[in-house]
């Protein structure tokens, strides 16, 4: 991943060692690395690509990093006030806390900044609220901070543990809960958080604190959608200025989402080009029709890329990329990454939709959820990919500790309703590890930008009572103050618009399936068997190949189980596929040493 590389105390790593880890990470060739800074036990790396947003600037032995972008600044419009943070830090004793949350509140961006004291060989780390860059840290003969895992993995690869746990919920899941990994000892960076690296230790404390049960009153829906509308106008406006000489993209497809951002370029006077991907299994088919009809009442026709099947390579380069963090049914979106850096440059700031259909609406939960039991019951049945039973029998790891794992995750979740707590599942949890993740694998190729995780918007959003968007009245209200005609397109997923009463017959009839969480997963996994069913038969091979070939495989999973498991069925479920693949793959691309 582009971005930053850090390395404290680490035993016995020199110059030589560092820097050839970081060759590892020249994906592409526009890649390049760069010693950043070093100091007394403190090294600073860093590789990425002309265009991708990263800042530094010394003054003294105090070297600034910002990592990512706060829209509409540079890093010397923030000088003056990092540079203030590093003194408070400098000062023993000193709580960063209010004064870190302080300048979040202020600036919308996607970020880290890292303060280092070359001299003293200490080191400062914080991140965006959100966390919207994905950051790992590894406390491993030393610490090492990373944008990339593989960096990671390949620096420690003689000391790498898998994490049963962090399998099991990814098995599970498609991803692993809370901060893990795949590996023990590597785990993944929340948002809101600050590190400081210090005498070779590390401190760390949150600045920032989620509690989505925290409501605001508001006079009318109307009032809400008027006022995200302006916030989410000034946020792509700030974005747009940033990267000046970018070309802009809108992946855009036929849901609401990608063309509420149409709308607002249109609004903005923005030059861009839609693009639209058509998978090779058809199951984005509908989006087509829609998202050509909506380019063309917007008078910019959408260029449609059609995307090859599953590839081995993609699969393999996927795994490169991302650790096994992105799962590697996604493989097939380098190929639409290669094809718009082909079509249309280097210099791209590529926008998409990202999670407004989980900001904006209101998300039903079972109303027979009435403990933290019944909430992880259902959560488990409603998302899982291996049943229970099937992770133990894989994992040898008790169901009953992933469950009592996420029962203690939503525990200490500071919200106090049930369903809160379930949506702060939801978001952080689900929503943020596959987005979050997704974005970063576009970052290999150019900047990735999500204007619906605008601070402001998210945070404004996030605070509306539910009432005010049930039904998706609020959703409908904020496309009516962005464009009043296109609000009469169908969404393709639904194959009728917004607008329509139709709605309210989908969100009863949602309500009644999630009485029955069973059934409801069930149906959104069956519904059409072709389509969610891996039937090529060199990719099934491929599978077996990999759980026979790894020593690193046989140690964490039992091979006859999973084989007993996943070949009994004609067809192997997509799901199923993509997530026990992604984890051999990853064991065998950096854990089998020979």
């Amino acid at each position: 991943m582009p971005g930053i590389h850090i390395v404290s105390n680490t035993e016995r790593l020199s110059q030589e060692v560092l820097t050839k880890n970081l060759e590892a990470l020249l994906h592409y060739d526009n890649y390049y690395r760069e010693t950043l800074g070093q100091g007394q036990n403190l090294w600073i790396g860093f590789t990425g690509y002309p265009g991708y947003p990263f800042e530094t600037l010394k003054r003294g032995d105090l070297l600034v990093v910002m990592d990512g972008k706060i829209y509409g600044h540079s890093l010397r419009d923030l000088e003056e006030e990092l540079t203030g943070i590093a003194s408070k830090w400098k000062e023993a004793g000193r709580d960063l806390s209010l004064t870190v949350k302080a300048f979040a509140e202020k600036y919308d961006g996607d970020y880290l900044i890292f303060l280092a004291d070359l001299k003293r060989g200490n080191g400062l780390f914080f991140n965006d609220p959100l966390g919207r860059l994905s950051v790992y840290l590894a406390q491993k003969r030393g610490i090492v901070i990373s944008r990339e895992m593989g960096f990671i993995l390949h620096l420690l690869k003689n000391w790498l543990e898998p994490d049963p746990q962090g399998i099991a919920s990814y098995l599970m899941f498609s991803f692993p809960l809370g901060e893990r990994t795949l590996y023990r000892g590597i785990r993944k960076v929340r948002g809101g958080v600050i590190l400081r690296l210090e005498e070779g230790n590390i401190f760390e404390e949150n600045y920032w604190k989620w509690d989505l049960g925290e409501k605001r009153e508001i006079q009318s829906v109307r009032k809400a959608a008027e006022d995200l509308h302006d916030i989410f106008l000034d946020a792509i406006k700030k974005r747009i200025m940033s990267f000046p000489d970018d070309r802009v993209i809108l992946s855009l497809s036929g849901g609401l989402d990608s063309r509420a951002i149409a709308l607002a370029f249109k609004t903005l006077s923005v030059q861009y080009h839609p693009v639209t991907f058509l998978d090779h299994e058809g199951i984005y088919g509908k989006d087509i029709e829609i998202a050509k009809e909506v380019s063309k009442k917007l008078g910019n026709p959408t260029t449609l890329i059609e995307l090859d099947p599953l590839k081995i390579e993609d699969i393999e380069k996927l795994i490169e990329l991302k650790g096994g963090l992105n799962y590697i049914r996604m493989s097939s979106r380098i190929h639409f990454l290669r094809e718009i850096k082909n079509r249309f440059g280097d210099r791209i700031s590529f926008y998409t939709g990202d999670e407004g259909d989980i900001i904006l609406p209101y998300i039903q939960m079972s109303s027979r959820v009435k403990s933290i039991e019944d909430l992880v019951h259902w959560l488990i049945v409603r998302h899982r990919v291996f049943k229970e039973e099937e992770v133990h029998r894989i994992t040898g790891i008790d169901p009953a500790d992933i469950a009592e794992e996420i029962g203690n995750m939503l525990a200490e979740y500071p919200e106090d309703s049930l369903y809160h707590k379930f949506l702060h599942f939801l978001i952080f949890e689900r929503r943020f590890k596959w987005g979050f993740e997704g974005e970063d694998r576009n970052r290999f190729f150019f900047w990735s930008l999500a204007p619906f995780y605008s601070l402001e918007f998210f945070t404004y959003a996030m605070s509306l009572e539910e009432k005010i968007k049930k039904y998706h009245r609020l959703y409908r209200e904020f496309l009516a103050f962005l464009d009043g005609d296109l609000i009469d397109l169908p969404r393709a997923q639904w194959g009728f618009p917004i607008t329509s009463k139709k709605v309210y017959m989908r969100e009863f009839m949602k309500w009644v399936l999630f009485q029955l969480p069973t059934l409801t997963a069930f149906l959104d996994r069956n519904v059409d068997k072709k389509k969610v069913r891996m039937r090529d038969p060199a990719l099934i091979d491929y599978l077996e190949r990999c759980l026979e070939k790894s020593p690193a495989v046989k140690s964490i999973i039992n091979v006859r189980e999973a084989k007993k498991i996943l070949f009994q069925e004609t067809g192997m479920e997509r799901e199923r596929f993509s997530a026990i693949l992604t984890v051999l793959l990853t064991f065998i691309k950096f854990s089998d040493i020979t």
